[in-house]
């Protein structure tokens, strides 16, 4: 049986949360479920923040699924969920593709996994998912100059973006990320978020949301002269398919994002997800499913 997490069996989605990420305690996962539940987009949307799995009334799987709703740039409002964790106890492994097919049935447009474990990564495409970035990239905020200025959201005028997003980018701020626009060299202003973080003992800031990677990669002087203001040494940056990375080091292959549904290629999009709301102290657990 396949089960939404609620009331009667929340205890048992955070037990099995730890079982399957040692690396994180039940206290943790606890404090994860309620992050989500304060993010508020499943709620909003009536849609469950997980499913537990039971077999002849033995626990055997969780998943974590985050609800969020894209209003602004598309024909109609877009409803995503980010597929956050999924752990199945290894005597049921042959079954995590049932657990697999029912997140998948949730009513969606756009389905995302940004921690597939690689066993993971190779059942997606039968789902319909699709790789679209090739990895990512960190590079120094201090090799960069340009024009362009970066300011914090709350810093800049509400009409420089459309009202959805920015009441959604706002919403994050509560979780430790960084709301801000990013008004360009031509006039144009792209959105942007950041989530602080370290690698590597250094203080970073990964970019979870940007509207436009390529005018983000055309103004890394002004975003990090921003981010330098902020105590940040290093910029974390998805890698597209079809761009070359900036200077710095390109870990192809690392933390691959896949999706199903429409995905902008130009637009670096972790709102909503554990990336951008739970806290794994800057080490991101894996899918479980069927590692």
């Amino acid at each position: 049986m396949i089960a939404p997490i609620d009331g009667t069996n929340h205890s048992l989605a955070v037990a099995l949360l730890a079982k399957g990420f040692p690396c994180h305690a039940a206290p943790h996962w606890a404090d994860a479920l309620e992050r989500i539940r304060r993010f508020g987009g499943n709620a909003a949307l009536d849609l469950p923040i997980g499913h537990v799995m039971t077999i002849d009334g033995q626990p055997a799987g969780v998943a974590l699924t985050i609800a969020s709703r894209r209003a602004d740039g598309c024909p109609e409002p877009q409803t995503h969920i980010n597929f956050a964790a999924w752990y199945v106890e290894p005597a049921y492994r042959w079954r995590a593709p049932l657990m697999l097919r029912a997140v998948t049935r949730m009513p969606c447009d756009v389905l995302t996994d940004l921690t597939p474990s690689d066993p993971v990564r190779a059942l997606l495409p039968a789902f319909g998912f699709r790789q679209i970035t090739r990895g990512v990239a960190i590079t120094p905020a201090a090799l960069h100059r340009g024009g362009g200025r970066v300011l914090a959201l709350e810093a800049a005028g509400a009409d420089r973006m459309a009202p959805g997003l920015r009441a959604l980018l706002l919403a994050h701020a509560p979780f430790g990320n960084i709301p801000a626009l990013l008004e360009c060299r031509d006039g144009t202003a792209v959105a942007l978020a950041f989530r602080r973080l370290r690698w590597r003992g250094l203080p970073m800031a990964r970019v979870i949301y940007c509207g436009s990677n390529r005018k983000l990669f055309d103004h890394l002087g002004a975003v990090s002269s921003f981010l330098r203001g902020h105590g940040v040494a290093l910029i974390k940056l998805e890698a597209p398919m079809d761009m070359p990375p900036p200077p710095g080091w390109l870990r192809a292959g690392r933390e691959l994002k896949f999706a199903r549904g429409p995905m902008p290629p130009d637009v670096t999009d972790y709102l909503g997800s554990e990336l951008a709301l739970l806290d794994f102290d800057n080490e991101r657990p894996q899918d479980a499913g069927e590692a």
